[in-house]
């Protein structure tokens, strides 16, 4: 499991360093939430990162990812919180549908 500890938490993040941990953080949604919660967050992808905020696509084909995790407000706050814990520093998340990354 990766944990990342930043030494400059001013420092923006990067998508290197949330795809690194991307797997973890599956992983603790899945043991803290349950596998069904867990199983609209794995198909998920890290694409962009904008200072302290992640989006992540999600599989443009299947369009209910997109649905569940945009009406999902708390599963959507555990996966920031887990990735802030894992991080160092508190961020947002967005999900987009397939590679989409503007704002």
């Amino acid at each position: 499991m990766v944990e990342l500890r930043r030494l400059d938490q001013e420092a923006p993040v990067t998508l290197g360093e949330v795809a690194a941990l991307w797997p973890t953080l599956v992983a603790r949604v899945q043991a803290g939430s349950g596998p069904v919660r867990a199983s609209l967050v794995r198909p998920g992808h890290p694409v962009a990162v904008d200072g302290h905020r992640i989006t992540v696509a999600l599989p443009a084909d299947q369009p209910f990812y997109l649905e569940r995790l945009t009406r999902d407000e708390n599963l959507t706050a555990t996966v920031a919180e887990i990735a802030g814990e894992l991080l160092g520093v508190p961020v947002t998340v967005r999900w987009v549908a397939g590679s989409e990354t503007s704002p």
